[in-house]
């Protein structure tokens, strides 16, 4: 007789009447040997080929991604394999978009990324491209993948946040700027815990503790933006967002789904998500029953999402509502605090620049007691210059406009950019063309000063939220970066502060500014360096009601 195992009634009866029927009997019922091995023969052919299936999909992927769609040479697959090709990407791009800058500066080319192939298009097309419709050329997408690469381990959706960016943030500055001199009050005696005698400080991390709480102010609002839990959060969210997207990036195609499950920083950002929606979702829940009973407005970014929301066709969730605060305000971080610690390091080198620039501070600060608005603001030539200045040299990503096709569209030159394809404009290289710019590669902090001077009916065309032609980092067209004004308003107040009240230098035996950390298009001053500061005055005490 065949030898026999053990085998649960609910296994081979699901049905709840048959098994209720034999359960007064037995409670297990035996099978054959044969038989049990035979489903478990079934059951692993079946996974098998669920395997062999989803590996052949990635290799046909693989396969298809490889070969370019469009007919232009691919600059970095000219004499070597794929693989150099994308280390080349990772770690040599921006010598590798001067070459194409050299040779295709009025035409096209592409490179092959760990993504796949990406367009170069001269700027000579963008008066084709900049006002396409998303229906035909995605921005929102070419911003995900620009971020993120092709494995999207993050949703970055959210049509309301820019809307309310522009509308309301931006329109609103004016009467924001005193809420911001108040967070900036608050946090520079924290962050800047600094004598009169020279100490160093980590310059990056400042910088970013410096500007959650001021660009939070503005999205989250007073009772949110100081918590510590908030600031860590926001902190932790962009160190993790970007830590797993250069891994991921790093990481062979076919390979990306499986090392996923293991990059912790994934996690680390999952785990932000859900923190900050511990900490916004009853906030937003309370406001949105304030609003309904006609109770007082708050004016930041979440209180218009929160108000849109209920127009959409299908409404924005309360707890994704939190998500979009947090993941916008990474955005707004993220640029202010780069930007800022590059201006530093820009100074500290070309420290002759800070003397004329803080005798322009003080000027206006003591005509206007530090209860700034934006003609103030606007008065700080020097500074405007020499941020412009330093975008121009270490912006924050060399390539601009980057887009992903939604349909076919053929360029003036007879070239057809495909539906699915990837493209992007050299922003950087322009920036350094000497056809445009005189010593492209010397920096004068009072480059653009100069030129409004010659050029007084180019004035707004000089100053360094305006993009133009030849100044491309904050982009062009119908999605010009919507936060460049919050970002220029918080940066020259937090460089009048810093210039009224700290002297800084680069540490002993340095002559340079430290290195900028590279990966891809992606430009990020070093995280560790520091530089010397000393209090050279007190800082007054906050005003505000929220102090």
């Amino acid at each position: 007789m065949a030898s026999i195992l053990p085998v649960r009634l609910s296994t081979w009866f699901p049905s709840p009447e048959i098994n209720s029927s034999l359960a007064n009997s037995a409670t297990l019922f035996t099978l054959p040997k044969e038989l049990v091995a035979t489903r478990h023969r079934c059951y692993a052919l079946f996974f098998t080929l669920l395997g062999i299936l989803a590996i052949a999909k990635l290799l046909r992927h693989s396969f298809l991604r490889a070969k370019p769609r469009v007919d232009v040479p691919v600059l970095n697959l000219e004499n070597t394999s794929h693989e150099t090709a994308a280390k080349q990407w990772m770690y040599n791009y921006e010598e590798l978009l001067h070459a194409g800058y050299k040779r295709f500066k009025h035409e096209v080319y592409q490179l092959w990324t760990p993504d796949g192939f990406v367009i170069v298009l001269s700027p000579d097309f963008l008066p084709e491209i900049r006002q396409l419709p998303d229906s035909i050329c995605d921005f929102y997408s070419g911003v995900k993948e620009s971020l993120l690469g092709e494995y999207k381990f993050l949703d970055l959706s959210g049509v309301l946040p820019i809307v309310g960016l522009k509308k309301n943030v931006t329109a609103s500055l004016g009467e924001t700027i005193p809420s911001f001199m108040e967070e900036l009050l608050v946090a520079f005696p924290v962050v800047f815990s600094i004598g009169k005698e020279w100490s160093p400080l980590t310059v990056m991390p400042a910088m970013e503790r410096i500007a959650v709480p001021t660009v939070g102010r503005v999205f989250v609002g007073h009772e949110i933006c100081r918590l510590p839990s908030y600031i860590e959060t926001q902190i932790a969210f962009g160190a993790s967002v970007l830590g797993a997207a250069i891994k991921l990036r790093k990481t062979p195609h076919i390979f990306k789904p499986l090392m996923a499950l293991f990059v912790p920083e994934i996690y680390r950002s999952l785990k932000c998500l859900r923190d900050i929606k511990k900490l916004l979702v009853p906030v937003i829940k309370a406001r949105f029953a304030k609003h309904k009973a006609g109770g007082e407005r708050t004016e930041d970014l979440v209180q218009f999402v929160m108000e849109g929301a209920e127009f959409e066709p299908k409404p924005t969730s309360i707890p994704r509502q939190a998500e979009q605060a947090l993941i916008f305000s990474f955005g707004g971080v993220a640029a202010i605090s780069t930007a800022m610690a590059q201006v530093l390091y820009d100074m500290a080198e070309h420290s002759h620049h800070i003397q004329p620039i803080r005798d322009e501070v003080n000027e206006i600060w003591d005509e206007c007691d530090g209860q700034f608005t934006r003609a103030h603001l606007q008065r700080m030539v020097k500074m405007d210059s020499f941020f412009k200045e330093s975008q121009r040299l270490n912006p924050a990503n060399s390539t601009t406009i980057n887009r992903l096709m939604r349909a076919d569209f053929t360029l003036s030159n007879g070239l057809t950019l495909p539906k699915g394809s990837r493209f992007c404009v050299p922003a950087s290289q322009v920036s350094l063309d000497p056809e445009v710019w005189e010593d492209p590669y010397e920096f004068d902090g009072f480059r653009y000063e100069t030129l409004r001077n010659e050029k007084p009916e180019n004035i707004s065309q000089m100053q360094f939220p305006t993009p133009t032609t030849h100044s491309l980092h904050f982009g062009t067209g119908r999605h010009v970066c919507p936060g460049r004004f919050l970002a220029v308003v918080q940066m020259k107040l937090v460089t009048a502060v810093i210039l009224r009240h700290y002297d800084f230098k680069l540490q002993d035996g340095e002559t340079k500014r430290p290195h900028n950390v590279n990966f891809g298009p992606i430009n990020t001053p070093s995280h560790i360096a520091k530089l010397d500061f000393r209090q050279i005055r007190e800082l007054p005490a906050p005003r505000g009601s929220s102090s």
